[in-house]
């Protein structure tokens, strides 16, 4: 971070890229958000073993030969668990990188039909924003969309 303090410093003028991890802790007058359709990573989704923050380590059963997988309850747990504390760590990375910008914050993402997600997000408005509506989506762009919706004016974004 001195480094890019120091950069700064020298040349005001200057164009910055810098991932949101360190961005942390740094302002600028102008940001840009790029790419926010991404997937999140999915904690330990297809893995044979799952070790929690906690400190559980499980497993999911196979048969004789390898070729059926069974979650079990414990399992299914244990991927929650993993699955709540990579939404949360979604959570604070976007809440960075939407507080750097001092005056502007342009937010960019892609989607191949936007007239379906818009309107299924408008729809989605009309029901209550809950833990369920930020544990299922995929990307901060859904978030974001999810958010702007249930804005009053947000078809001025």
């Amino acid at each position: 971070q001195k480094t890019v303090v120091n950069i700064l410093e020298k040349n005001p003028d200057s164009v910055s890229i810098l991932t949101i991890h360190k961005s942390k802790g740094l302002g600028f007058p102008v940001c840009f958000l790029c790419d926010t359709g991404g997937n999140f990573e999915k904690s330990g989704a297809q893995k044979p073993i799952l070790i929690t923050p906690s400190g559980q380590i499980t497993t999911f059963l196979c048969d004789e030969g390898g070729l059926v997988k069974c979650k079990t309850p414990q399992y299914i747990a244990s991927y929650k668990e993993l699955r709540s504390a990579s939404v949360e760590e979604e959570a604070r990375v976007l809440y960075v990188a939407l507080t750097r910008a001092k005056k502007k914050l342009f937010v960019t993402m892609s989607e191949k039909f936007p007239d379906k997600l818009l309107e299924s997000a408008k729809q989605m408005a009309e029901y209550p924003f809950g833990a369920y509506s930020v544990s299922t989506s995929k990307s901060f762009k859904e978030w974001i969309i999810d958010s702007a919706v249930r804005n009053t004016c947000w078809w001025q974004i």
